[in-house]
């Protein structure tokens, strides 16, 4: 788990010069706001309440937990802390109170009544300024300090102030547990909930080796984990501006229905006891004892009352390592893409491996005419703004991209005061893209460029122009400053890594992850039986534009149909130069043997892969092509089908005429050839295949799944 972000950071310098009506007025808004984007997981996340694997259920057969703590903020706090004691001793129930030492003075006598009337006392931070976790060496400083006090008063509960929380440091506390996370609080400085409405134990400690700490407990390096369940009065009645406790009520009976732990956090400092005014920044304090009323009443002998530290001692909890707990604590990850989602394979794949490991991911794209504004895509929030790519000029391109920018920068940037993004990974074209993630960076978010293509290239080939065009030349220059912005680049293949690098891009800053297809969507056919059929299908799937050599593979169909009179050709895709194919199909005559499937998804796809018996890539040669290295070889070899390739450098890297079936770009007649070929020569074929298939095998979506992955972590870790 992370330390403290640079925003908070930002937000805990400048606080002090901000007059706490203005602080209040500032969140509250932004909270409102928020409330909208977390409706589906706040106040209830339903992902929350499996009980671990080994929870064997509350003391006595409770049907559920009720543990009751208050954070004492300030000496107006202070004050009131013994009201609230005697308001819950009249009604029967005892609460634990966490003190912050260094921030007002906490006399031995109210530490003492609240022991000897049976309540429990625990430390609150030290200083409660936010640095606690602003660095390591802060942390140890303080620790030895909370330590003291911990010992000072007998205490075996900690929470961290704000609920920042670094969950393998807390393990150098002498503490039975810490109750600084929560299931889920999206109005949370540090927003990553445990995911659980039961108690868990840590048992990592990143210090276990070599340790520095004099009093780090390395022999019993492990402490419960208290997630509070119910929103904390302050976010509730101040920033939310609730008016009755129904909220409480409904997550109460929710978690209750489940068998879990209901623990409110309050704090007195926010208690109105006056009768006839409330104070701005203050809800009146019998909010809470209608709310204890309730459970008294409600669901009278059927709870588990006990204060932290004797839930603490209940056995069955899960006992999560520092891996699992990474797991569950889930940062979230923002995607920008001028694409439309979830139509673009890489992103697609990427953002889905990344979701899978935990990662809460939200996707910034473009809005196709029958697509939603927003959509929940397998746990992945997708935004789309409301801009169509519209084939032109090149100042039509630029229009878009420039339209894209702007108003990706916007949603990203209001985002960002949300979702506190941990890494933002932004794909190209265009390059420039990756400043849309201005403002999380200033906040400390770490930025991946995504470099899908070359650019430069791809308008030398579009335009035909040379390296030497100023518009190339600034190009170049865009995509310089874009790599130094960004903080990891990750490309597809060998020929673009070795670009970039010639082009200034340091080669410790960027990956390979390539464009292999996801195996859960591509995977073989499990009935290989040699087909009796007498037809001959060729398939072509991918962007529809002039450089992919669509008209060279219809003239190539138009020479071979006398020679195999059952051929077909079966094209898939969308692009510029659909209407330049529909033409020539028919003034080639070929429409009872070609056919025009439009753009479909990748399920499809991969089903009209298996019907199939030739993938065909007939790119021409351009400065782009020369590079690329099209994901479709993968998608076809995945399917233990032949692939025609041009013999490019970017192919080349990687296959060789044993593996995969080359015909020669500038010589468009060697395309029948190769087809021929493959028609006639079933061995030769056969060993082609299977060899071709070997090398997909060792760059399959697994490995670059793992490798993506790894990358992220690292970045994160960072």
């Amino acid at each position: 788990m992370k330390s403290t972000s640079q925003k908070g950071k930002l937000y805990y310098k400048i606080k002090p010069y901000i007059p706490r009506r203005v602080q209040i007025f500032i969140r509250s808004l932004f909270a409102r706001e928020k409330r909208g984007f977390y409706k589906d997981t706040w106040p209830i996340d339903e992902s929350a309440k499996t009980p671990p694997a080994e929870w064997t259920g509350w003391p006595g057969d409770k049907q559920f937990a009720f543990v009751l703590t208050h954070d004492i903020e300030s000496s107006e706090g202070l004050k009131s802390c013994l009201k609230i004691a005697e308001i819950e001793k009249e009604m029967g129930f005892r609460s634990a109170f966490y003190f912050v030492p260094k921030r007002y003075d906490v006399p031995s006598s109210v530490i003492d009544y609240l022991k000897g009337n049976g309540f429990e006392v625990g430390v609150h931070g030290l200083i409660h300024d936010g640095k606690l976790f602003s660095t390591q060496q802060i942390f140890r400083k303080r620790a030895r300090k909370i330590n003291h006090y911990l010992k000072k008063w007998d205490a075996v509960g900690f929470r961290a102030p704000a609920m920042h929380h670094n969950l393998d440091w807390l393990c150098t506390l002498n503490i039975k547990y810490d109750a600084s996370t929560f299931d889920t609080d999206p109005f949370e400085p540090q927003s990553d909930g445990l995911g659980t409405i039961f108690p868990v134990k840590i048992t990592s400690c990143q210090y276990q080796d070599g340790c520095q700490f004099s009093d780090c407990q390395n022999k019993k390096s492990s402490y419960v984990e208290f997630p509070y369940t119910l929103p904390q009065d302050f976010s509730l009645f101040i920033l939310l501006k609730e008016k009755n406790i129904d909220i409480w009520k409904q997550k109460s009976d929710w978690i209750i229905s489940h068998g879990g732990m209901v623990l409110i956090n309050t704090h007195p400092d926010y208690m109105s006891f006056e009768k006839n005014h409330i104070k701005y920044g203050k809800y009146p304090y019998q909010y809470y004892v209608e709310f204890l009323e309730y459970i008294k009443t409600t669901y009278k002998d059927k709870y588990c009352h006990a204060l932290p530290k004797d839930i603490a001692d209940i056995k069955g909890m899960t006992n999560y390592n520092k891996d699992k707990v990474t797991t569950i604590l889930k940062p979230n990850i923002g995607m920008v893409v001028f694409s439309y989602f979830p139509f673009d394979p890489r992103v697609r794949r990427e953002a889905e491996a990344l979701a899978n490991e935990g990662y809460n991911i939200d996707i910034i794209c473009l809005k196709g005419s029958h697509q939603k504004e927003y959509e929940k895509y397998k746990d992945m929030n997708i935004y789309r703004l409301p801009i169509q790519k519209q084939r032109g000029s090149f100042l039509q391109y630029i229009r878009e991209y420039f339209t894209f920018f702007v108003k990706s920068f916007a949603k990203l940037s209001r985002l960002s005061f949300y979702k506190r993004y941990r890494i933002i990974h932004v794909h190209n074209m265009p390059d420039f893209l990756i400043f849309t993630a201005i403002i999380p960076k200033i906040f400390g978010a770490k930025l991946i460029l995504d470099l899908h293509d070359t650019s430069p290239e791809v308008y030398m080939t579009k335009y035909s122009v040379k390296y030497t065009h100023p518009i190339i030349k600034i190009m170049i220059l865009i995509e310089k400053i874009c790599i130094k912005f960004a903080d990891l680049i990750i490309t597809p293949n060998k020929s673009f890594y070795n670009k970039f690098v010639a082009r200034g891009c340091p080669r410790k800053k960027i990956n390979i992850v390539m464009n292999s297809p996801d195996e859960t969507v591509f995977c073989p056919v499990s009935n290989k039986a040699e087909s009796k059929k007498k037809t001959l299908k060729i398939m072509y799937h991918g962007t529809i534009v002039k450089r992919h050599g669509l008209h060279i593979a219809l003239d190539s169909i138009n020479r071979l149909k006398e020679t195999i009179p059952n051929i077909s050709f079966h094209i898939y895709g969308n692009g510029d130069y659909v209407e330049a194919i529909q033409d020539l199909i028919q003034d080639l005559k070929l429409s009872e043997i070609v056919f025009y499937h439009g753009e479909v998804s990748l399920e499809v796809i991969a089903h009209a892969i298996d019907d199939i018996d030739i993938g065909l890539i007939p790119n021409l040669k351009t400065p782009f092509t020369e590079l690329n290295f099209p994901t479709r070889i993968f998608e076809y070899l995945s399917k233990e089908k032949p692939v025609i390739v041009p013999r490019t450098k970017g192919i080349l890297d990687y296959f060789d005429d044993d593996s995969i079936f080359f015909f020669d770009c500038l010589n468009p007649a060697s395309l029948d050839q190769v087809i021929f070929e493959i028609a006639v020569n079933t061995s030769r074929r056969d060993e082609v295949i299977a060899n071709g298939v070997n090398i997909y095998k060792k760059y399959c979506w697994n490995e670059q799944k793992r490798q993506l992955v790894s990358l992220v972590n690292k970045l994160i870790g960072s």
